[in-house]
């Protein structure tokens, strides 16, 4: 057993031909998980992409339900940034995850046909191959952009979103913009499909918690904050689990804080200085309270 998510357990496993593989084993047969079951399958046939992760076939019986992937033999960006890691990964492979990743999400929202908000970026699925390439996993809770589902229209949200309670056991936790309190209301006119809100930790866009619209900046706002975890070495998400915004979390880094404060100590100093500054401006910019100032990840 290698692990366990929201979706199962993750097993590692061998092919008849001797390949290494991992396969996640659906815990429950619901709905819900049916449906993030069948949410991968359809988002693997969608996007093929050197930085998402491939299904290599799945299984689907009424006792089981199995998916299939290559195995990941350096585990999770999560895994690398955890306090125990005596080997940190150096400052170009972290510069090579961030670019990875970025070009998987830019293929998923510019590229594909539909396109597909994935909901779920984090560093724990951000997973690693022997070269250190990192390929972005976990679409159980993407939402796939269908032409019947789309409205065009304002996105209204309100600066205050109140506090957040998270999910100790990291399960999702569904929102109902109903309970938000709308203070300083503010909008921006974008394409997004209405969507119940699953949020595991503190990559959460604000906007999408009060207002349950679904758009490519929610995925923008979530790389911007694993980008502050890259940079930092901090597994920063995981102090929302004491109840804490992901805004209170930033406020270190808006600062006119000296890289050598927030930079990941466990570099020793080993970093280019002009490219860790441009990576904190643009995480910023990504996790930028005002939607509309998001970047698309193709920029």
């Amino acid at each position: 057993m290698l692990g366990e998510g929201a979706f199962g357990p993750v097993y590692r496993g061998c092919l008849a031909d001797g390949s290494i593989v991992a396969i996640k084993r659906m815990r429950e047969l619901s709905e819900d998980s049916k449906k993030q079951f069948w949410t991968e399958v359809e988002v693997a046939g969608i996007a093929p992409h050197p930085n998402l992760l491939s299904l290599l076939g799945f299984c689907d019986t009424d006792q089981e339900c199995l998916l299939v992937y290559p195995f990941m033999v350096n585990r999770s960006l999560n895994f690398h940034l955890g306090q125990r890691v005596s080997n940190p990964i150096d400052w170009s492979i972290r510069m090579r995850i961030a670019l990875g990743v970025a070009r998987g999400l830019a293929h998923l929202h510019d590229q594909c046909h539909p396109s597909i908000i994935h909901r779920d970026v984090s560093c724990s699925n951000i997973l690693l191959n022997e070269e250190f390439e990192p390929v972005l996993g976990d679409f159980g809770l993407a939402r796939i952009m269908h032409e019947t589902d789309i409205v065009v229209g304002n996105v209204e949200w309100s600066i205050d979103c109140g506090p957040v309670k998270w999910s100790v056991n990291r399960r999702p936790v569904e929102w109902s913009p109903r309970d938000r309190r709308c203070i300083s209301p503010q909008r921006y006119h974008d394409t997004y499909v209405n969507s119940a809100v699953r949020v595991h930790t503190g990559y959460v866009a604000p906007e999408y918690l009060t207002t349950g619209k679904c758009t490519w900046r929610i995925d923008v706002y979530a790389y911007g904050y694993m980008l502050l975890e890259l940079i930092t070495g901090k597994q920063l998400s995981d102090k929302g689990i004491a109840g804490l915004h992901p805004a209170d979390l930033i406020s270190e880094f808006v600062e006119d804080n000296s890289l050598e404060t927030i930079v990941d100590p466990k570099l020793q100093g080993s970093y280019s200085k002009d490219e860790a500054e441009c990576v904190r401006r643009l995480a910023l910019l990504c996790v930028c309270i005002n939607p509309a100032k998001r970047p698309k990840m193709s920029e």
